[in-house]
């Protein structure tokens, strides 16, 4: 069985949740706020998180993005108690901002997030509290736009990778969208890649690409690929 982390301030919910998991056979550290959560992160490394998103101490979604390196084995639950939205942001559109076809999110340590959309700015960054900093990539020709932009994740240094699935590529950028390096190629040898669709980074800043047409991952080392 699993050993959780139960990150909930309201007593009686936490009691309740702590009461069915461990009926399942889990074991499960208790936490109330941010702080006691971190002093359980300290100690050991859970299988699975179930995090609150406000807590008495801030926010739940920010503490993930702020732990990603020490949660990166680790499987995450995000809920509120009440069942309603606490933040959204973005609407339908193309302009700055907007969404039109999203397909994929990444969340770096500082808690910036990141879009890729299929039809819209190709890349777009946005703070902790959903507002618009910046984007880059338009679907056409070009070195640093896209064909099919698929999958989006940041390394621990705010690399930006994003999958071009009918270019069969990784391109690499910095935070202001700078073209760094791409990788790949349509094949299916080794380090070509046939329809990339996700990709991963882990704390090792080791790159995982998976791929439609062979239903394969590989994985680059960074050296491989700058």
């Amino acid at each position: 069985m699993a050993h959780l982390l139960l990150v909930e301030d309201e007593r009686l919910l936490r009691w309740a949740l702590r009461g069915r998991l461990t009926n399942a056979g889990h074991t499960v550290d208790e936490a109330s706020s941010l702080g006691e959560a971190d002093d359980h992160l300290r100690r050991r490394r859970p299988d699975v998180v179930i995090m609150d998103v406000h807590l008495p101490d801030g926010s739940g979604i920010d503490f993930l993005a702020q732990n990603r390196d020490k949660l990166a084995e680790s499987n995450v639950i995000v809920f509120t108690a009440d069942g309603k939205i606490r933040q959204q942001f973005g609407s339908r559109g193309r302009d700055e901002g907007q969404f039109q076809s999203m397909t994929g999110i990444a969340i770096d340590g500082d808690g910036t997030i990141y879009v890729s959309d299929a039809q819209a700015l190709a890349v777009q960054l946005f703070d902790s509290q959903g507002n618009f900093v910046r984007g880059w990539g338009k679907h056409e020709m070009g070195g640093a736009n896209f064909s099919l932009p698929s999958g989006i994740a940041v390394d621990s240094e705010h690399r930006v990778y994003v999958t071009d699935e009918l270019r069969h590529q990784v391109k690499v950028f910095d935070v202001s969208g700078k073209l760094l390096a791409n990788f790949g190629g349509l094949g299916d040898g080794s380090g070509q890649l046939s329809f990339p669709t996700g990709v991963a980074v882990d704390d090792h800043d080791r790159v995982y690409v998976t791929e439609r047409s062979t239903s394969r991952v590989q994985v680059f080392e960074r050296t491989r690929h700058e």
